[in-house]
């Protein structure tokens, strides 16, 4: 992110540049020089733009500072800072995609009633089930305290 995407979502927050600029307390020319990317704001008012548009504060001044800083070790320094923070905002929104997205259990409803206390087993297979439907109705049976009697077979 640069220095002009973190004015332009101040600026959306606000309504306008005179807005943000009011709030921030520096003039309007400041705010388009800063956006042109020819100077940084001062880390008072990078922590005042971060506050108002809810981002990290090291980042805005990283990057405030990025833009005027001449020492290549200085540099590093707020490159690596930013990386880091990129990281880590990756990582969070991974994990929380990963929460939200991901299926919560399903629960199955109870069985209330059987209608008419009969359960019909449909044989598709013939004879070759019959001993698997057997042991059905005794496990209906004993789950619904339905009688073996009233189970009833019907072959397609």
């Amino acid at each position: 992110m640069d220095m002009k995407s973190y004015i332009e979502m101040g600026e959306k927050k606000a309504g306008k540049q005179a807005e943000l600029a009011k709030i921030l307390g520096i003039s309007e020319n400041y705010i388009r020089v800063t956006k042109t990317g020819k100077n940084g704001l001062p880390d008072a008012i990078c922590f005042k733009l971060a506050e108002y548009i809810g981002v990290d504060v090291g980042s805005v001044i990283a990057v405030s500072n990025l833009v005027t800083e001449k020492k290549e070790e200085r540099r590093k320094i707020y490159e690596s800072y930013l990386k880091r923070t990129n990281q880590v905002a990756c990582i969070g929104l991974i994990v929380f995609a990963s929460l939200i997205l991901s299926p919560s259990p399903a629960y199955a409803a109870g069985l209330k009633s059987v209608e008419n206390d009969h359960i019909y087993i449909m044989l598709y297979y013939g004879a070759r089930l019959q001993n698997c439907c057997a042991l059905s109705a005794i496990y209906f049976k004993a789950l619904f305290s339905v009688p073996v009697s009233q189970v009833s077979q019907v072959s397609t």
